[in-house]
Formats: C-alpha cells, sequence, structure tokens
C-alpha cells in the first residue's frame, strides 16, 4: 500500500493512493508469501491455495480477478457452494480459508475493513457451521472406537480442543500430571502453549500408558503425522458407525470450542 500526503489550509493529509489491479497469479504468489510469513506450513498454504484457485476460476466466470473480489461474489459462491454437493464440513472449511484471504486483501487495500464479515454474516457460513457434539453423542463414538489407544486419543481431542496434528507431537515430557496441563506444540516455531486438563483425563491416559510397551517418548506412541492420521480415519468410521453425519474428525476442535461457548452462555 502507498501513503501521499498533501497540504490544505495549513493542514497534513494523509491520502491512501489506490491500488494497482494485479493478476490472479501475482495476487495468489502475494498470498502464499503472506500465508509464509504467518507461520502456516508448506501443506496448509497448498490446501488453501487450491481453494483460492477455485475461487478464481468462479470469479473468471463473471469476468473478475481476485483483486476485485466484491460483496456480491460472496453471496454468489457461497450459494455456489451450497448447491454444488459439497458436505457442509468442507463448505464450512472453505469458507473459512477464504476470510484468511480476506484478511489479506484487506491489508493490500483490494477489499473493505468489514471485508471478513462478509462471510461471517452469509448463508451458506451460518448453514455450516458445525453443529457441537452432546455428551450422548460422545459417548456413542467413544463405544465404537475398537480399542482403548483409539478410545484414548478421541477423548484427549475432545477434551483438550488441540488439533490432531499437535496432539502427534506430544511428548510424554510435556505432561504436567501434578498440575493437570500439557505443552503443545503448534508448529516447530511456535511457543509451547499450556492446555489444561482434568484428572478423569489425567486417570485414562495413565491406564493407556500402562497398557504399552514400547519405551517411545511421544504420548500417542511415534508422532508420526500420517500414523496420527491412519488413526484418524478409525475415529471417522467410528462416527459413521454411530450415526453422526458431516462431523470431520478434523473438527472435534472446533466442537469443542462450541461447547465451551454455549456452556458459557447457559452460565451468563
Amino acid at each position: 500500500m502507498v501513503f501521499f500526503f498533501s497540504v490544505y489550509n495549513n493542514r497534513v493529509i494523509l491520502h491512501r493512493e489506490v491500488p494497482f489491479i494485479q493478476t490472479n497469479d501475482q495476487v495468489i504468489s502475494s498470498f502464499q508469501s503472506y500465508l509464509q510469513n504467518w507461520g502456516k506450513e508448506s501443506g496448509t498454504i497448498q490446501g488453501i491455495t487450491v481453494e483460492i484457485q477455485s475461487l478464481a476460476e468462479f470469479l473468471q466466470n463473471r469476468n473478475r480477478l481476485l483483486s476485485q473480489l466484491q460483496q456480491e461474489d460472496r453471496e454468489l459462491f457461497g450459494k455456489h457452494l451450497l448447491e454444488s454437493g459439497k458436505s457442509m464440513e468442507t463448505i464450512y472449511s472453505r469458507l473459512r480459508n477464504l476470510m484468511v484471504f480476506l484478511r489479506f486483501l484487506t491489508a493490500n487495500g483490494w477489499a473493505e475493513e468489514d471485508a471478513e464479515s462478509w462471510i461471517t454474516n452469509s448463508s451458506a457460513y451460518l448453514q455450516s457451521m458445525p453443529r457441537p457434539l452432546t455428551a450422548e453423542e460422545v459417548r456413542k463414538v467413544i463405544l465404537f472406537c475398537p480399542d482403548l489407544k483409539q478410545r484414548v486419543l478421541f477423548t484427549f481431542l475432545y477434551e483438550t480442543g488441540i488439533r490432531p496434528i499437535e496432539a502427534a507431537r506430544i511428548k510424554q515430557e510435556d505432561v504436567n500430571w501434578d498440575d493437570l496441563y500439557v505443552l503443545v506444540r503448534g508448529n516447530r516455531e511456535e511457543k509451547p502453549r499450556p492446555i489444561f486438563f482434568n484428572r478423569k483425563l489425567k486417570d485414562v491416559i495413565r491406564k493407556y500408558l500402562r497398557t504399552r510397551k514400547d519405551r517411545l517418548p511421544y504420548l500417542f506412541v511415534d508422532g508420526n503425522a500420517l500414523f496420527t492420521r491412519a488413526r484418524m480415519q478409525v475415529l471417522f468410521r467410528s462416527l459413521r458407525g454411530s450415526s453422526q453425519r458431516n462431523r470431520a474428525v478434523v473438527r472435534f476442535r472446533t466442537g469443542y470450542q462450541v461447547n465451551v461457548r454455549m456452556f458459557v452462555y447457559r452460565c451468563l
């Protein structure tokens, strides 16, 4: 963004120059650098880029560039997603990533300051918001988990609200059993953050650890992302087996946060 000054009636006035319209490739390249500077991992950047490219294709049919995105495009794109047959989980994920893209556009002067509200107030976003799991639904899913390891992993994800990839990085030395918290790392650059848990979850984890015969340092066996992803598929099958629809495993964290907000709201 370029600024310049002028003087009028002995007062200095700050002007913001209208940014140049850039091609979609230029905007996407700048957006990727924006995500890198934000500390996002390469896999995440690649996934978000694919979704923004689908938005670019949608806008191309409207003879519009990404840097010319308008509020009406948001409504039409949301309607397009709803009519595409995609699951509500997929639609919600795409709209969340679009919110990040709108922040980037705003930072570069290609969108209004309140552009993020274009998404949060849209009918597509409100319809696709994840519904929190009830206590009974959680109990059903746990019952469908095939063994203790799976049940502990699901319970840990749901109770702590952390991401599956974050759970894969936790070492046993990161757990403080006395003060009941675990140090969680988003990525290698981020400072570990403490996540507290209750004594019941402590007893469940301790029971799981006593059944292990290995001496690996990670809390969930080997800390390998692909290994943990395979376990996520087991939990996904547990969701389907317990008749839970449109509840992807990676949204347990979101479900947890929604549950907390609803609990706080009921206490007000």
